[in-house]
This record gives structure tokens, C-alpha cells and sequence, in this order.
């Protein structure tokens, strides 16, 4: 007994604090010897009742050892400003300008196009929602970001001859695999196209470990952990494959602010995985509820 308190106390007195995330959760460093070695550990005490999906995308990094120095305010109030500028530059760079070349009938004819279009589309619109909501619509409901939930459900033919939620389930966890897959796959052609940007490169070596970590680490140990009816665990590694996506684009700002060459993929794998996450959450809830 007395051993063991001994060590409880020199695990506590052998803790450092680290930060404090805005949800009140604490990060902490130890050193333990391993084999020998001293190593040092790093841990999370939740606020309250214990969520890992509370814990920040750049808090996951740490933890996981992907960032040498734990983030500070400042570093997540400059990535909060740099993916805000990143959107709106996009967005800017993308607007069409089509318009300002067309003639005054050639414009005119295209607008009443695009008015009877939408008026038939308003139709079907009206005719689906007069249909009983199928399992697609039902699941996504509940979770955030419906219309892309449905839109990427929708976009696997296996979705829609699914009869549970188990089995859309699997169904956006194999596709957040193969969407991080296809990526990785990519990036070495990235790494050829800006050999000779230093800061790029390293941004783009750290996604290549990332984009690995989410597959292995985090979607298929999803599937698996479905399997063991562990939704929790699921749901935690669904949210943490899909958060190491918006931790690629961090990188670029850390290492090179300037728009990421894979800013549309990171995109894309983030809202994969809060899909995944929110159709996992519903397997925990009907389960509360038997």
C-alpha cells in the first residue's frame, strides 16, 4: 500500500501544467522513466464529464506529440483570423466574372433561364418534402450541418439502400478513409511542385504524417471500435481523423502563411469527420435510450 501511494504522490508532485483550453480542460507534462530513459508524457484532465471530442484540433496535436510546444491564445486567435482571411480570399479569387462580359440580351436571356430553373427546382423541392423523411434525412437532422450530411450520404449509392444508422456508419467512415487516401496520394506531386519552397515542403511532410495518423490511428480503429459496439471510443476518433485535417491547414500558417495547396481536401476530410462524428453520436444515443 505504501508503495502505491508513493507513487500516486510522485506521479502528482512530477506534473506540470501546460494550458488551459476555453472549455476548462487542463494539459499537463510529466517525465517518466522508460527502460532507462526519461521520457516525458503528456495528459488531459477533462472539465466535469469527460468528452474527448471538447478538445481542440490544436490540443490533439500536442497530445499526440505532432506539436513540439503547446498552443497558446494567441496561436489559435492568429489560426482563427488565418482560415477566416483564407475563406474570404477563395471566395474572392473564385467570383465569377462571366457577367461583365456578356451583352445586355445575352444577360437578360440568362436570367430568365436561371428563374425557370428555379421555379422547376422549387417544385421538386416541394413534391420531396411532401415524401416521408428516409434514413438519410432522419439521421441528419439531428446532427449538424444537414444539407452536406445529406449531400455526401447521398453521394455513395450504398447510403441509400442502408437500413440503419450502423450502416451509414461505416458507410462515411470508409469514405473519410478514402478521401484522407486519395490526399496522401497527392501530396507527393505537391512535394515535387514546391521542392524548392522550404516552409511549404515542411507543411506538407507534417500532413503527410497527419493524413497517415487519420487513417490508421483514427478511422479504421473507428470502424473496429464499431464493431465492439465502444461508440464512445468511435465517436472520439472520428472527430479527431476529421480535426488532423483542419491541423494540415494550421500547419501552412505556422510554417508559410499563404493559401494551402490543400486547402480544398483539408476542407473536405474536416466536414467528413463531423459527419462521422455526428452519425456515430446517434448509434450512442439510441443505445442511452434502451
Amino acid at each position: 500500500m505504501s508503495k502505491l501511494l508513493a507513487r500516486i504522490a510522485g506521479y502528482l508532485s512530477n506534473r506540470t501544467l501546460v494550458g488551459v483550453d476555453k472549455v476548462g480542460n487542463r494539459y499537463f507534462t510529466r517525465t517518466e522513466e522508460i527502460d532507462g530513459i526519461m521520457k516525458e508524457k503528456r495528459c488531459v484532465i477533462f472539465k466535469g464529464e469527460g468528452d474527448p471530442t471538447s478538445i481542440s484540433v490544436e490540443w490533439i496535436c500536442w497530445l499526440n506529440g505532432q506539436r513540439k510546444r503547446a498552443p497558446t491564445a494567441e496561436n489559435l486567435e492568429n489560426v482563427i483570423v488565418s482560415i477566416r482571411y483564407r475563406r474570404h480570399f477563395i471566395s474572392y479569387q473564385t467570383r465569377p466574372t462571366l457577367v461583365s462580359k456578356m451583352s445586355s440580351s445575352l444577360f437578360l436571356t440568362l436570367i430568365l433561364i436561371l428563374i425557370s430553373a428555379s421555379q422547376g427546382c422549387a417544385a421538386v423541392q416541394e413534391k420531396e418534402q411532401e415524401k416521408e423523411p428516409d434514413l438519410i434525412q432522419k439521421s441528419c437532422s439531428i446532427i449538424a450541418g444537414y444539407e452536406e450530411c445529406v449531400a455526401i450520404l447521398r453521394s455513395d449509392p450504398r447510403s441509400i439502400k442502408a437500413t440503419t444508422v450502423k450502416q451509414l456508419a461505416y458507410i462515411i467512415l470508409d469514405l473519410c478513409i478514402e478521401n484522407a487516401t486519395e490526399t496522401l496520394e497527392e501530396i507527393p506531386k505537391l512535394q515535387e511542385k514546391y521542392s524548392k519552397h522550404d516552409q511549404i515542403e515542411e507543411a506538407l511532410r507534417w500532413c503527410v504524417m497527419a493524413y497517415e495518423s487519420a487513417i490508421k490511428d483514427y478511422f479504421r480503429k473507428a470502424v473496429d471500435q464499431l464493431g465492439t459496439k465502444s461508440y464512445r471510443e468511435a465517436q472520439y476518433s472520428a472527430h479527431t481523423g476529421g480535426a488532423l485535417g483542419t491541423g494540415c491547414e494550421q500547419e501552412f500558417y505556422f510554417q508559410a502563411p499563404v493559401i494551402s495547396p490543400l486547402w480544398p481536401r483539408n476542407h473536405n476530410l474536416a466536414v467528413l469527420g463531423l459527419v462521422a462524428e455526428g452519425i456515430v453520436s446517434l448509434l450512442r444515443l439510441n443505445e442511452s435510450q434502451l
